[in-house]
């Protein structure tokens, strides 16, 4: 009887982590569906896990600047798709491809980068595009 109990409690467990993960990583802050292309300089590209992270200043539409947080992948999901800590810099002038936030206000997730300068692409898992 005690063995049912602990399976069964430790099926409870588990199924409660695995919902827990699963919104973590559904990414519902963001609206895929709709992607949009901002324009900046890169201010700060954060290599790390769970997510990277990419703070450009952008312009605005009426001439002012504001501060863009963009959420990525993990370092291990970018790395297969051959990004790495030196693949953006601060001062970099870029556009990215930002899944925005469903919430309206500036940021979201960052689905690929392109270099100005040199027109690299950068993408990564289901956003890479041949």
């Amino acid at each position: 009887m005690k063995s049912k109990a602990l399976s069964l409690g430790c099926a409870v467990i588990l199924a409660l982590a695995v919902q827990v993960a699963g919104a973590h990583h559904a990414a519902n802050a963001f609206d895929r569906s709709n992607p949009l292309t901002v324009t900046g300089t890169v201010k700060k590209f954060r290599w790390s896990n769970p997510h990277c992270w990419l703070s450009l200043d952008v312009t605005n539409e009426s001439g002012g600047d504001g501060e863009w947080v963009l959420e990525g992948a993990s370092v291990s999901v970018l790395a297969r798709s051959g990004w790495n800590s030196q693949s953006v810099k601060a001062g970099d002038k870029v556009k990215v491809l930002v899944a925005p936030r469903k919430d309206g206000k500036a940021g979201g997730e960052f689905l690929s980068v392109t270099l100005t300068e040199t027109g690299q692409v950068l993408q990564w898992g289901p956003y890479a595009r041949s």
